[in-house]
């Protein structure tokens, strides 16, 4: 995991309707509130964008659809200045 301001952010989540882990959970809001999370498949495409603050978790779905099982790139910016980047992987 990698950790901002002592966030963990977890590195896979299990969108399967389980119940556990079937969102990208993290909390950034109270310390970056203008915090935007933007998510990029293999190919560069985004596939989710947050709103500021990260308040809506994404759910590994792009217009409702299941995306695959697979590794996405991940930024996050505040103010328009990125605040870090990794990889995170959806497993089912």
């Amino acid at each position: 995991m990698l950790t901002i301001e002592d966030r963990d952010i977890p590195n896979i989540f299990t969108p399967n309707g389980d119940g556990i882990d079937d969102t990208w959970d993290f909390n950034l809001a109270d310390v970056y509130p203008h915090a935007i999370v933007v998510v990029f498949n293999r190919w560069g495409e985004v596939v989710f964008k947050s709103d500021q603050g990260y308040n809506i978790k994404w759910d590994g779905k792009l217009n409702g659809k299941d995306l695959p099982i697979d590794g996405y790139q991940y930024v996050i910016t505040d103010n328009d200045k990125a605040i870090t980047k990794g990889t995170v992987t959806i497993m089912r």
